[in-house]
């Protein structure tokens, strides 16, 4: 190990990204900049589900104005949201994080709520 990166705050670190592939590129970018060893190694792998149903009877319901919220716990979660819906419901939304938010940003839509802490307990 290089004396440069052993005074970078995480020099001399190893550290296992767990995220999906596709999601753990940056995060890795990130940390190595920072010093650190990284292995990526993705624990989960994010599909569509077998069956779509339940998805598309939550979506024909928002849109009917069965729903106030829709909360948003991940990009993941807004991108199986929209890659089903054709356009938005009339709903008030909230994004469990910034980055979430910045994923109904790009449709178009604004978070009504994003939580100080990046966690569901904390959206209401």
């Amino acid at each position: 190990m290089s004396e440069n990166e052993t005074h970078r705050p995480l020099g001399g670190r190893r550290l296992v990204v767990t995220r999906p592939r596709r999601q753990g590129g940056l995060l890795a970018a990130k940390l190595e900049a920072l010093g650190a060893e990284v292995l990526l190694a993705p624990t989960i792998r994010i599909e569509p589900p077998e069956n779509p149903a339940p998805l598309d009877d939550a979506i024909h319901a928002s849109k009917s104005g069965k729903y106030d919220w829709i909360v948003f716990t991940s990009v993941n979660a807004v991108e199986a949201f929209f890659g089903r819906a054709a356009e938005a419901p009339n709903a008030h939304y909230a994004a469990i994080g910034p980055a979430t938010a910045e994923a109904l940003e790009t449709r178009g839509l604004n978070a009504d709520i994003v939580p100080g802490r990046h966690v569901a307990e904390d959206v209401f």
